[in-house]
């Protein structure tokens, strides 16, 4: 009995611990702007969830687990807050967009003073009167014409294949990757895929027509799978797990499984 009872708290304690380490690692979201181009980060999110941008609402985005992208948006300057949030909770990040306008200022000669000269007498005149002015009449003042909507695109990348979202379109684009032609040309509104293999790092987007051109980028990773391995009596196991042989980015975070202790038989 007395092993049995050892053999249970060693596995109540492993259990705590797993809860402990699991409890560690909150999810977390970073965001930046520059150039036009959105960049965020998102780590250990349980669940997917969109995204999200103050003023502007959905970009069309779905993010999950942890990993990295960009997204190009044209954005005033100012302050904005990118958000996540799905039934598990939600994530935020704040960023700001600064004012690149400068204004240049440039130095004026005052104009130098005039003498005053002797003062001459007044001419006094009796001026005639003055004919009666018609009043003009008043212009309609014609109503505000409403600015074409900008084009929006959205893209992202996964086990290859590129996903896009159009909004605002207005005519035919054409699609074009890395300024090669994608060989596609979309009319409407709408999302839309394309299996391609992309090498690892930044792919430009381009969606373009005669009067409307709008530009994302994509993060191209090689993915590799970490093979799960079983827990034994004493040592910890792990789940299957997704990481870049490239750059360590880890898409599917492997997750310790408790050793599964001994079967201590009396």
């Amino acid at each position: 009995m007395k092993k049995i009872a050892i053999a249970l708290c060693l596995i109540a304690a492993l259990a705590a611990g797993y809860f402990i380490f699991r409890s560690n690692k909150a999810p977390s979201l970073s965001a930046s702007y520059s150039n036009g181009v959105l960049y965020y980060s998102v780590a250990n999110l349980e669940g997917s969830a969109p995204l999200m941008l103050s003023d502007y609402g959905d970009l069309g985005k779905t993010v999950s687990g942890t990993k990295s992208g960009a997204i190009y948006i044209e954005l005033k300057n100012g302050d904005y807050v990118l958000s996540a949030s799905n039934d598990r909770g939600s994530i935020s990040a704040g960023f700001s967009v600064p004012d690149t306008a400068q204004t240049d200022a440039k130095e004026t000669d005052a104009p130098a003073p005039q003498t005053a000269g002797p003062t001459a007498a007044p001419e006094y005149t009796i001026a005639p009167s003055p004919a009666p002015t018609q009043t003009p009449d008043v212009a309609e003042t014609p109503e505000p014409t409403q600015a074409p909507s900008v084009l929006v695109l959205t893209a992202d990348y996964d086990h290859g294949i590129l996903t896009y979202t159009l909004e605002n379109v207005s005519g035919p684009l054409e699609i074009r990757i890395d300024s090669q032609s994608a060989r596609r040309t979309v009319t409407d509104d709408g999302s839309y895929s394309v299996d391609i293999d992309l090498r690892h790092g930044i792919h430009t987007v381009e969606a373009l027509s005669a009067g409307n051109t709008a530009k994302a980028q994509v993060m191209a990773h090689e993915y590799e799978i970490l093979p799960a391995t079983e827990p034994t009596c004493t040592q910890d196991g792990l789940t299957e797990g997704e990481v870049c042989r490239v750059c360590g980015d880890v898409l599917r975070q492997q997750q310790p499984i408790p050793a599964i202790g001994h079967d201590t038989e009396i």
